[in-house]
């Protein structure tokens, strides 16, 4: 690209799969609707492995000018774009997630740039709980972060996170849940209807539980209530 920067092809090197670090200073000074394309755009080659090793580090150069930018938009787009491929830079994947809630959604949600730790640090600190349960849903959560989540003591993160069948939920988390949430009808019937449900759990479910709810109980989970005889 050559020329003024009122007069820059913005398309030319994304579409030609170069990247220098003259572009990361014309995507700067990229009009709004020009900066969102070529975001995506650079996002799309980087995924697709179209750069090579010195042109995926200036990608990655300008993703970290990105988060960045002053408007939420781009950042958001930046967050859409890269929020499920693996070799995002950490310390970008990072800032999207420590940002405000439309931007960290998608990364909480998808990204498994993100660790355990990360994820376990965020709920602790974040008041968000939009953000929780973005994280609630995510596709595989661990006993560690189920924990951190219920710890939460909100019934929305909670509730969703029970719906979550990815969600690794330990017998004390459950045991944790049953006691602390006993008179929230929606925790308690997410719960219910979880795929399986150790025993014991069922029997303290039983004695906690609305009739509605146990008769859903009794029909999910039959074969522990002929275990508790």
């Amino acid at each position: 690209m050559s020329g003024s920067d009122n007069n820059i092809n913005y398309n030319s090197s994304v579409d030609n799969q170069t990247l220098t670090p003259e572009d990361i200073q014309r995507l700067i000074k990229s009009p709004f609707d020009k900066k969102i394309d070529i975001t995506k755009k650079i996002a799309a080659y980087y995924k697709q492995g179209g750069f090579d090793d010195k042109q995926m580090q200036n990608a990655a150069s300008i993703f970290r000018t990105l988060v960045k930018d002053t408007e939420v938009e781009i950042r958001k787009t930046l967050a859409e774009a890269i929020k499920d491929q693996p070799d995002i830079p950490k310390d970008v994947v990072l800032s999207l997630a420590n940002d405000v809630q439309e931007v960290s959604l998608p990364v909480l949600q998808f990204s498994d740039v993100l660790t355990d730790a990360d994820l376990i640090e965020i709920v602790n600190n974040s008041e968000d709980a939009e953000k929780q349960i973005g994280i609630s849903k995510r596709k595989r959560v661990s006993e560690s972060v189920t924990e951190a989540l219920v710890n939460t003591e909100n019934d929305a993160v909670v509730g969703t996170l029970l719906q979550n069948e990815g969600a690794s939920v330990s017998e004390d988390a459950l045991e944790k849940i049953v006691s602390d949430f006993a008179e929230s009808e929606d925790v308690m019937s997410a719960m219910v209807q979880r795929e399986s449900l150790p025993v014991a759990i069922v029997e303290s479910l039983a004695t906690k539980i609305s009739d509605t709810i146990y008769k859903s109980l009794s029909e999910k989970h039959k074969d522990a209530f002929v275990h508790m005889g």
